[in-house]
């Protein structure tokens, strides 16, 4: 392995290293049914189409004992369910890893790699990136594809990436004006304003702030290193044009952060008729709050050759 990639790596141990059995269960009542018909999904399955598969690119040489594998697709290279096998040095014997629901849209990402969180079975791993044209927005998702691609990752490199949310939860709210009516509170508020260079009112109003179409994105670190609680305003709304594993899904794109550099960051939430549930679709410029695992996949090295 070079030395870049050594230098990426952080080892998780067999504890820290998360399942997908939360993810399985946005689509089905009984995750036993996935399981049950796993012979079948992968007698169907197709090789999945990744970064790897581009005869230009060149990876790096992966020590001797990283363990070997390949990833699978199903029903298609679209969306659907990807299952982790890993295999032996003669490929005659398999053995499955992991099954994940997966979406291969989402929105394109230039992002600084940081950090590769290396799962105990060394096929699965989560990234660590800096976000954005600016950088200021870090991340941490899950690799989709990292058994394949792991050769290409260098530390401080920039590479282009699809990133995209599954939803464990998801409401439309209206946003309530937040009061600051402590006269303490009051002055702090109007002395950071001041020493901004704003104009302010020289009393002890109280100061009324509306977070309607307010951007925010909140580690949830107790769920996992991928998962994240989103507070935004929807820009588009639309419905997946086929079932998902039996599900109907909806592509909600929400801005979860905005920079100094007045750059938005949006991130695609796929939203699926059992988290719905009785709740509503939201409108373009409605506020959401969502939970999401945040997954992502390698588009290529470098930057952009074109904006």
């Amino acid at each position: 392995m070079n030395t870049q990639f050594s230098d990426l790596i952080t080892e998780l141990s067999e504890e820290d290293s998360p399942g997908h059995l939360d993810q399985l269960e946005l689509f089905y009542d009984d995750t036993e049914d996935v399981f049950g018909s796993l012979i079948t999904i992968l007698s169907t399955s197709q090789e999945a189409v990744t970064f790897a598969a581009d005869k230009s690119a060149k990876a790096f040489a992966l020590p001797d004992g990283e363990p070997a594998g390949y990833l699978l697709v199903w029903p298609a290279q679209r969306f659907g369910l990807t299952t982790i096998m890993h295999t032996d040095g003669s490929k005659q014997r398999n053995a499955c890893l992991a099954v994940f629901p997966f979406v291969s849209e989402g929105v394109r990402y230039t992002a600084r790699l940081e950090e590769i969180r290396l799962f105990a079975n060394r096929l699965e791993a989560q990234l660590v990136v800096l976000a954005g044209d600016d950088e200021e927005l870090c991340l941490t998702f899950y690799d989709a594809h990292f058994l394949t691609d792991r050769g290409f990752y260098q530390k401080g490199e920039t590479y282009q990436f699809i990133i995209r949310g599954l939803a464990y939860f998801f409401e439309v709210f209206a946003a309530k004006p937040i009061v600051i009516s402590d006269p303490e509170g009051v002055k702090k508020i109007r002395q950071v304003s001041a020493e901004a260079g704003q104009s302010i009112a020289d009393d002890s109003e109280a100061i009324t702030i509306n977070t309607s179409g307010m951007a925010a994105l909140f580690p949830r670190e107790e769920l996992g290193a991928d998962h994240y609680e989103i507070h935004g305003p929807v820009k588009l709304v639309k419905e997946l044009g086929e079932d998902m594993l039996g599900q109907k899904v909806w592509q909600i794109r929400v801005t979860v952060a905005r920079t100094c550099g007045d750059e938005d960051h949006d991130i695609d939430v796929w939203v699926t008729k059992k988290v719905l549930g009785k709740g509503r679709l939201p409108q373009v410029g409605e506020d959401i709050r969502t939970v999401i695992w945040l997954q992502g996949h390698l588009l290529a090295a470098g930057e952009p050759l074109f904006l």
